[in-house]
């Protein structure tokens, strides 16, 4: 009886007779190959968050009106997000603020 050769070497050192798994190339943009730019989202203050932030300072500070715990609490989480403080209509331009006086005929 032929004695059966056995491989020396690890399993894992063999060579796989498995078919080896395909890799995908990548597909190509649907705008001709041009890599899309991502922006990041910027961050949004909402009603809520300034209701919950003006709930902690009259908990943590209770004297103030509910309008200044407002206030307050919008002014820190604009500055805790980055965001700038929305401009003042006068200052923008958009309208005209001051009354207009009626013609003398």
């Amino acid at each position: 009886m032929a004695k059966k050769v056995t491989s020396t070497r690890p399993a894992e050192a063999r060579p796989s007779t498995a078919t080896p798994a395909r890799t995908l190339a990548p597909k190509p943009a649907p705008n001709g190959g041009v890599p899309r730019v991502q922006f990041m989202a910027q961050p949004t203050l909402t009603h809520d968050m300034i209701a919950r932030r003006a709930f902690e300072i009259h908990c943590t500070d209770p004297g103030g009106s509910a309008l200044d715990d407002w206030l307050r609490a919008e002014r820190e989480l604009r500055q805790e997000l980055g965001l700038h403080a929305p401009q003042p209509a006068a200052e923008r331009g958009s309208c005209d603020t001051t009354p207009s006086s009626p013609r003398a005929e």
